[in-house]
């Protein structure tokens, strides 16, 4: 048995029966493993098994988009069409002892077909229980602690996170009361797996509760030692959260969830997607305190729809919520969040939303700078993002900006000498600018272009990114101003923010 990382194990099985002059003694079934469920191939000559196993990891990391890709020439990609070919002609009607289906693939494009089949999971209770097993779940434990601890540490500075006592004054409602408690935060942390997030949230100083549905994760959400000679403790409860939560009314501080609203997006065979957004929404706005704060940081499949159904669940649910986009590892790198916050009772919200950042190219998106400023100046709480993250942040804004001006400038100066070439010189000249611009895949946007021309006019064509490092706040402005963005000539209207 071989184990793969990225969801695939791989067997070969030698033919138990073996008939006379019929199959030869080389020729191998060949059954892989992906998420969980066996898949039978084909048979194919031993020699083949290799190529084959490397295709069949290929298709998968294409059609799942994780892990890198793998390159297989074209000779090996013919070697194993032509076995895929012989192994259907010969076995076609043959069935596996086993009792797996005998729908052998003949060619590299019916595997193909059967990989798109076979990966698509229906993210449902059973099928989420089943693919994390022990060997999983130890591997996701060991292999994600540094980028789970970021992307929580960032959720809970999105929320505006008050270490040790409550930032939420909790008011002692009986007769001759009116004392503030200042207890630690009771935080609910969705999707919690192995207890990564749940530890963090702990070591920060909350009191956390996780939730999650796959019991081999939740057996390794136990409590860890810390330098001091304390424990790091959580409650887990094990419950599915596209299904209404198990808790009693207005009894969180906060909540976050990490790398798991992105599987509510998918529809099950029982629930569609809007149904699953909206169950976990609803949850949250119940769950919540007036005053409440969460956080779902999310990999987003469709950044236009999948986006789109989370930010209208959550405003249905009557939280007030935004989409915010930050870069935690300071790459290119991009990771989604859904901030939403239950409005106070007594408190009907008037405040816009924030601007949305015209880098992005989602029209309802803030980055982390944005978002900041919005929520300084409209709703009353600061999010607690490091100095030096927010330094970095301005630093790439205005790196794309210079980006922006160049690009726009070279590209007009390249569209000018297309269309009147003086001479045979300029006419090979424009072609290599071409090829360049091809390789370069630089074809801006009307947004982006708009946006340039923007930049040019405020701050000159020939203005370096020193000169707009010592202007960076009117950068940002011009960044954050949203006259220009497509589908959002105006901050999100106030029926958005409930």
């Amino acid at each position: 048995m071989e184990q793969s990382r990225h969801g695939t194990r791989v067997t070969s099985h030698v033919a138990g029966r073996e008939e006379q002059g019929k199959l030869p003694s080389r020729v191998r079934l060949l059954t892989v493993n992906v998420y969980g469920k066996p898949r039978t191939v084909g048979w194919l000559r031993s020699d083949c098994h290799t190529d084959a196993r490397t295709l069949v990891q290929k298709l998968v990391r294409e059609q799942t988009g994780r892990g890198r890709p793998i390159a297989l020439s074209e000779e090996r990609l013919q070697v194993v069409e032509q076995a895929l070919s012989e192994g259907r002609r010969q076995h076609y009607k043959e069935a596996d002892e086993t009792g797996q289906d005998s729908a052998f693939a003949g060619s590299v494009a019916e595997l193909r077909a059967m990989v798109q089949a076979w990966t698509k999971v229906e993210w449902d209770a059973s099928a989420v229980d089943a693919y994390y097993d022990e060997w999983r779940a130890s591997g996701y434990d060991e292999h994600c602690k540094q980028p789970q601890r970021i992307l929580t540490l960032r959720a809970l500075q999105l929320t505006g996170r008050r270490t040790m006592h409550c930032a939420l004054a909790r008011h002692d409602s009986s007769p001759g009361g009116g004392k503030v408690h200042t207890k630690p935060e009771l935080l609910l942390d969705l999707g919690c797996g192995s207890g990564l997030s749940s530890r963090t949230c702990s070591r920060e100083g909350f009191f956390v509760i996780g939730v999650d549905v796959s019991t081999c994760m939740l057996a390794l959400a136990s409590p860890t030692s810390v330098g001091d000679g304390g424990t790091l403790d959580f409650d887990r409860i094990q419950c599915d959260i596209s299904h209404p939560l198990p808790f009693r009314a207005e009894v969180f501080d906060r909540a976050v969830s990490i790398s798991a609203a992105h599987y509510m997006c998918e529809a099950t065979r029982t629930q569609t997607a809007q149904q699953r957004c909206g169950t976990l929404l609803t949850s949250i706005y119940q769950s919540l305190v007036p005053g409440g704060r969460c956080a779902l940081q999310f990999y987003p499949g469709d950044e236009v729809a999948h986006t789109d159904l989370l930010l209208r669940s959550a405003l249905g649910s009557n939280l007030r919520a935004c989409l915010v986009v930050d870069q935690p590892h300071h790459t290119q790198a991009r990771r989604w969040y859904l901030h939403c916050q239950r409005a106070l009772k007594d408190r009907r919200a008037t405040c816009r939303g924030p601007n949305p950042c015209r880098l992005l190219d989602h029209s309802c998106a803030a980055c982390t700078l944005s978002f900041k400023e919005w929520a300084v100046g409209s709703t009353g709480f600061e999010p607690q993002v490091e100095k030096e993250h927010e330094l970095w942040l301005v630093e790439e804004h205005v790196r794309q900006a210079r980006r922006l001006m160049r690009l726009s400038g070279w590209l007009r100066k390249h569209e000018q000498a297309a269309v009147s070439p003086t001479n045979a010189q300029s006419a090979i000249g424009i072609h290599r600018r071409s090829k360049r611009v091809k390789k370069k895949g630089t074809n801006m946007s009307e947004p982006q272009r708009r946006l340039a021309a923007e930049l040019v006019e405020r701050f000159g064509e020939a203005a370096t990114l020193q000169d707009l490092m010592t202007s960076s706040e009117a950068v940002i402005q011009c960044l954050h101003a949203s006259g220009g963005h497509p589908s959002a000539s105006a901050p999100l209207p106030v029926e958005f923010y409930h």
